[in-house]
């Protein structure tokens, strides 16, 4: 019996983990190991019944008693519980061997003249399935059938023999159940508990016995009872948030947001109206630069092309500016075609030189000036000028 409630308390913390359940489309919350725990107690008529050949001879008015039941449990989501109830009381109380010819007494006892009665106490653990939420969706409705099905143990004693029985016993109901407020339900129950034949004192033969019963009675449903649906329940929980620290910090982060653009308006006012400062532009510009060339050659020498490489970024840094690249020939040596020729080549020469060295090409432009313009003494006209 201690391992049935244990084994009770086992399902319901276990049942109790799950997070949420859905029925019908609908997602509801698993409620909390505290909620939806219910008492129940109810009273009623039994009989005893051979499942195998019945007791034809036995007079059903005999057989009908008294039983009273008494049960606790929980319900985990909308369709599945469980439950541990005890029920008792007597079965075929009143039956008197001589006025009936039930072979029980007879043949067990040999005792034709006395009464004879069962009183027996049946503890059991069921597991509950809410047929009307299972097929129709849960609902607060006013009627609800619930399937019963479980296992227990049993114990019966007959009266005046002292014989005293246990026994494994099964239970199958069907809980009918009318809603007359939030917290209270009234009960109408059919169940059956089904026991072996020994339970009776019938000697056994492997055969087995119902004990079918109809009992009424009162169930109440503990706070926290009912099912939140997940939308439900997240509103109900940002109700009960207190959002006022986080107001109060978000009204304090405006108004400090509002004095910041204030001094930033007020900054920009001030740098409008201040007086305007002329800015100045430092512009590298590249001056002339000449590259000289040996008698009758339009080749750069190696120290002619590092000093190019210094006109050729200062041009760089001025990209939108245009230069003109001369060239002159010594009017000492050679004809007049010659030294014009020899004079454009010169020029043709330092613009592919400036241009290898990162300068566009539009900006330069290549001009022969032959030997006739020369602009100085003797063989230093044997020169090339970018300006």
């Amino acid at each position: 019996m201690k391992k049935i409630f244990l084994s009770f308390l086992a399902v319901c913390a276990v049942g109790s983990m799950a997070f949420a359940q859905t029925y019908k489309g609908e997602q509801y919350l698993v409620n909390k190991f505290k909620d939806n725990w219910f008492v129940s107690v109810g009273a009623g008529v039994q009989t005893w019944n051979r499942i195998d050949k019945g007791d034809a001879k036995y007079n059903f008015k005999n057989k009908v008693n008294g039983e009273v039941e008494i049960g606790f449990g929980k319900y985990f989501t909308p369709v599945f519980g469980v439950r541990a109830m005890f029920q008792g009381g007597y079965y075929m109380k009143g039956y008197n061997t001589l006025t009936g010819a039930n072979t029980i007494a007879e043949t067990v006892y040999g005792d034709k003249g006395s009464d004879f009665a069962f009183k027996y106490g049946f503890v059991h653990v069921d597991g509950l399935v809410n047929l009307s939420n299972w097929i129709g969706g849960y609902k607060d409705r006013v009627y609800n059938a619930t399937a019963a099905v479980g296992f227990g143990y049993a114990r019966s004693q007959s009266r005046g023999n002292d014989n005293k029985d246990n026994a494994f016993a099964a239970s199958l109901g069907l809980i009918n159940s009318f809603r007359l407020c939030k917290g209270l339900d009234f009960n109408i129950e059919l169940k059956s508990m089904i026991v072996s034949q020994k339970f009776a004192g019938d000697g056994g033969n492997g055969s087995y016995g119902a004990i079918p019963s109809v009992t009424a009675g009162f169930t109440y449903k503990f706070k926290e009872r009912g099912w939140e649906t997940n939308a439900a329940a997240i509103a109900a929980a940002l109700a009960a948030v207190d959002y006022t620290p986080y107001t109060d910090r978000i009204a304090d982060l405006e108004d400090e947001l509002a004095a910041s653009q204030a001094r930033a308006d007020k900054l920009a006012k001030e740098l409008a109206n201040a007086p305007k400062q002329q800015q100045v532009v430092t512009e590298n510009i590249a001056g002339p630069v000449a590259v000289f060339f040996t008698i009758g050659k339009a080749n750069i020498s190696k120290k002619d092309k590092i000093n190019l490489e210094y006109i050729a970024k200062a041009i760089s840094q001025n990209p939108e500016k245009k230069y003109t690249v001369y060239g002159y020939a010594d009017k000492e040596t050679g004809t007049e075609a010659f030294n014009q020729k020899l004079s454009q080549k010169r020029a043709d020469n330092v613009v592919k030189e400036l241009v290898k060295l990162g300068v566009k090409e539009d900006q330069l432009t290549a001009k022969g000036m032959g030997c006739n313009n020369n602009l100085f003494d003797g063989s230093l006209n044997r020169v090339v000028i970018v300006e």
